[in-house]
């Protein structure tokens, strides 16, 4: 049985930029420690996080390094560390969390899959940042995962999909793009920004799916990520069909509200109430077109975390998941 096993991936993300160790969030008094995490709409609480399905804290949880014991279901997530050529990878540096990964190997097995660069050729012939975990064995499912502006793919909405996607034998395409820190691209005319992204995103899917012959295709989008959904679901015949997941959709955007329109695909939108771009009308008009299967976090913003309540958020991230995985299954979301 796993004893207090380590199973923080990145300890505790108070901002884009500032991170705080576990040792340090164990170590600092609770009331400052959870003032802190008010004072910022993008909190990565990923200890917390990572109790969102049947967790407890151990006795002496705020004496040391170790954090959370928890089983994650339907797979058991080790750290994540970086890989000798940058790429993540399993760290199964814990003795005990490594004779329990041998012990029950199934529970495991998404996270050995390795994970390397595709040639990607973008905009102007420029290498698209991607991340690609590749099952061992034959699979005819592959998942396009398209980060927000910020909100990157190590981040939850994004990170917790993936791990289940992988655990139901798809092969994960994570596409990269960091536009926030290229001067060059925010130095552009409008026009010519989305035409950079929409490449980079067309490219990076062509090339995906040419890893097999795939046969079934999912598309994860958050936020900025849903942009390029609503160009490449209704406008590349290789992408008509592809089932798509909506993380907080800019449903604020008329073009993108009329590209959903024209989906064929299954979708699942989940957005919160407390998003700005959160919109019920436009919501009512997309399940009567489409069908499509709608989730709304009360009280979530464009993060699906409610500010100022770790608990909740902790309870929309756990509802967004299961959703997903309901989504996957075919069945109706919960």
């Amino acid at each position: 049985m796993l004893s207090h096993a380590v199973m923080l991936s990145h300890a505790v993300m108070l901002s884009d930029t500032v991170m705080l160790s576990d040792s340090e969030a164990s170590q600092a008094p609770t009331r400052r420690f959870f003032a802190a995490l008010r004072m910022t709409r993008r909190t990565r609480f990923f200890a917390a996080l990572r109790m969102t399905t049947g967790c407890h804290a151990p006795p002496g949880w705020g004496r040391g390094r170790e954090g959370v014991t928890r089983t994650l279901k339907p797979i058991l997530l080790p750290p994540v560390i970086a890989g000798a050529d940058g790429s993540p990878k399993p760290d199964f540096s814990d003795p005990e969390l490594r004779l329990a990964a041998e012990a029950n190997p199934t529970t495991i097995e998404g996270m050995k899959l390795p994970a390397k660069t595709l040639q990607i050729s973008g905009y102007q012939g420029e290498p698209v940042p991607n991340t690609f975990f590749q099952q061992q064995g034959t699979t005819d499912h592959v998942a396009i995962v398209l980060p927000g502006v910020r909100y990157t793919c190590h981040m939850p909405l994004l990170y917790y999909p993936t791990s289940l996607l992988l655990s139901l034998g798809a092969d994960v395409l994570w596409v990269e793009y960091a536009y926030d820190q290229r001067p060059d691209f925010r130095a552009l005319a409008e026009v010519e920004r989305e035409r950079w992204f929409i490449t980079d995103v067309a490219a990076a899917c062509h090339t995906a799916l040419a890893q097999r012959p795939y046969r079934q295709v999912t598309i994860v989008g958050k936020s900025l990520g849903t942009l390029a959904m609503g160009h490449l679901l209704t406008a590349d015949p290789q992408l008509a069909g592809a089932q798509a997941i909506w993380l907080t959709p800019l449903l604020r955007n008329e073009r993108l509200r009329a590209q959903i329109g024209l989906c064929k695909g299954r979708s699942l939108f989940v957005i919160g109430s407390a998003d700005a771009h959160y919109d019920p009308a436009a919501l009512d008009d997309i399940r009567s077109a489409t069908g499509s299967e709608i989730v709304v976090i009360d009280g979530a913003d464009h993060s699906l975390e409610v500010e100022g309540d770790l608990w909740r958020s902790l309870q929309a991230l756990e509802q967004v998941l299961r959703a997903i995985q309901a989504f996957l299954s075919g069945r109706a979301p919960v």
